[in-house]
């Protein structure tokens, strides 16, 4: 029934359930997992950046230290699943994040999305986050939502 799963995560405990549920679908039906995170420079930091007159060297710097921290947390939890013996690959993007869990499923041709009720971020909806929000609207492939 799942031959292939992609499985957006963070640092969040919605995130870590959805790992142990993707792990177990995953098991069950011998499918392959892509471990998925999209990050999002803040949107007010180009604000910032020219009221403190930074660097754009500055940013630069800030989206490889995104990109590094992340590519860590994915490669950590890619060990993990391979210690279970679950062929799992990873995908790291930087942008709109719901829009691009949403492109990432249509581009990979997954079978099943896993994503977390809520993550990290602040702006949340109080019942559903409003990334797992967007993507519930959007896609077109079957979601799993872990409260």
């Amino acid at each position: 029934m799942y031959n292939k799963i992609l499985v957006a995560i963070d640092k969040s405990e919605h995130s870590t359930k959805a790992i142990a549920h993707a792990k177990s679908i995953a098991d069950k039906f011998s499918a392959e997992v892509i471990l998925y995170h999209s990050y999002q420079v803040p949107a007010d930091f180009t604000d910032q950046q020219i009221m403190y007159n930074l660097s754009s060297d500055y940013v630069v710097k800030l989206e490889v230290n995104l990109k590094q921290h992340y590519q860590k947390l994915l490669d950590t939890t890619k060990e993990e699943f391979a210690s279970a013996g679950i062929k799992t690959s990873t995908l790291l993007e930087s942008g709109k994040v719901g829009a691009n869990i949403v492109n990432a499923a249509e581009k990979e041709n997954v079978d099943l999305v896993i994503i977390g009720s809520r993550g990290l971020g602040t702006m949340g909806r109080m019942v559903m986050g409003s990334v797992s929000s967007y993507v519930l609207h959007h896609t077109k492939k079957p979601l799993l939502v872990i409260e």
